[in-house]
């Protein structure tokens, strides 16, 4: 199942009640890279977005960008995420 955007717009309005960040950052990594930080992180509380498979978080990061072009905002804020912290 896909959403289009005007319902993706309408859940988010309904359940934010129309409250919208003042910056929104989007790191751009390769999916298998970000999985694996997850992975790594033992630290951190598990959720069922990190249970899902590989097909879905491709799919989710191919469509995303375009998801935030749609969106012009001087609140908006991409950046790539390749390079470790430490």
């Amino acid at each position: 199942m896909v959403l289009d955007i005007d319902a993706i717009d309408w859940l988010n309005e309904f359940a934010t009640d129309g409250l919208k960040p003042d910056l929104t950052l989007y790191f751009d990594i390769e999916v298998e890279e970000g999985l694996a930080r997850i992975a790594a992180n033992s630290n951190r509380e598990v959720n069922r977005l990190d249970m899902e498979g590989l097909d879905l978080h491709r799919k989710s990061s191919s469509r995303l960008p375009f998801f935030l072009k749609e969106r012009k905002s001087h609140r908006k804020k991409s950046m790539l995420a390749y390079h470790l912290i430490k």
